[in-house]
Parts: structure tokens; sequence; C-alpha cells
């Protein structure tokens, strides 16, 4: 269970109309611009986008693998 400021924020972000989309193209706006961008997700998002499609973006980027793994999805996928 998040806390108050961040499950806020993602009322207003959903109320708003903010999609994965939407999270992916500010990702590469900033990496466009020479910054890097931390995102941090739940596994949630990954696997209703498609880790397939969710991965090849510019946060796939990060090195290593997720922290928690669900176990009967084979160990999670593996990362760049």
């Amino acid at each position: 269970m998040d806390g108050p400021v961040i499950a806020d924020a993602v009322y207003r972000a959903l109320k708003g109309g903010a999609k994965i989309k939407d999270v992916f193209d500010t990702v590469q706006a900033v990496a466009d611009a020479g910054a890097a961008a931390l995102v941090m997700t739940y596994w949630n998002p990954v696997d209703r986008y498609g880790a397939d499609a969710f991965l090849p973006r510019p946060c796939q980027r990060r090195r290593g693998r997720p922290d928690h793994p669900r176990p009967h999805a084979g160990g999670g996928p593996a990362l760049a």
C-alpha cells in the first residue's frame, strides 16, 4: 500500500489521462536532452503492457534485473 502522497499523484495522473506511453515519451525526451532518468515501477504495469513491449523502450537501459520478479513468470525478464 502506497502512502497518501503517491496515492494522490497516481489518482491525479490517471484522472488527467496519463498513460504508460506518456512515461516512455517523457523518458525519451529526457534522454534526448542528454540527461538520465530513473523510472521505478511495480510489476503490474509491465505485466499489463507486456514485458516485450515495455522493456525495449528507453527504460531498458537499466543494468540489472527487477528486484522482485514473479516466481511463476520464470524469474522475470532479462534486462540489458
